[in-house]
């Protein structure tokens, strides 16, 4: 049912790598096949946060059609809006702060888009926006995976893996150590800017 509402909600738009519902797909299978996230929330929610967020549908349309418990689990992974938070990197900054309380589950389906947007990054040749995107990725992303404790080392490792692709962030992944779950332990200081991305 979710993805049938999701395939709706964004029929006819287009992305540069295909149709948009390929994209809250890809994250499904990310959780499903890779992070073992079976339960039939998480992944219903993975698809319909995506309608909520870059469709006309509401967080009420959600909830008449799929109960409480999932729109429970898009509202938590709801970003701040331009009016709540002007500035977009202090916006980025406070969407992860939040999620660093947030349930396991909502964590993953967090971690799993960014993994889909590292992959999807390298393909891109746009060299302007792979810098600002790892930019932000350095200064959000990186510091809520590292200080999470609700992410399974074996999940952060896999991320790791992926950011060791882009030599512009390979300094700082250079000195990461990952240990065995839940724990990631990092011998870096975050003010130390990286030479490619200032």
């Amino acid at each position: 049912r979710a993805f049938q509402f999701t395939k709706n909600a964004h029929k006819g738009e287009l992305r540069t790598d295909g149709i948009t519902i390929i994209r809250p797909l890809r994250v499904a299978l990310i959780l499903l096949s890779e992070f073992g996230v079976t339960d039939e929330e998480t992944i219903a929610a993975v698809l319909l946060r995506y309608a909520v967020a870059v469709t006309n549908k509401t967080i009420k349309e959600i909830e008449d059609k799929f109960g409480e418990d999932i729109v429970r689990y898009v509202g938590l992974l709801r970003k701040p809006t331009k009016d709540e938070v002007p500035d977009d990197l202090a916006r980025e900054k406070a969407y992860f702060q939040q999620l660093g309380r947030r349930p396991r589950n909502v964590q993953l389906i967090a971690v799993a888009n960014y993994l889909d947007n590292l992959r999807e990054l390298k393909g891109l040749s746009d060299s302007e926006f792979k810098q600002a995107y790892l930019r932000k990725i350095r200064d959000t992303f990186i510091p809520f995976l590292v200080n999470s404790v609700e992410i399974p080392g074996e999940i952060k490792a896999k991320v790791w893996a992926e950011l060791q692709g882009f030599p512009e962030l390979a300094e700082m992944i250079s000195s990461f150590q990952v240990t065995n779950p839940p724990y990631c332990i990092i011998s870096i200081s975050w003010a130390k800017p990286l030479r490619h991305l200032v």
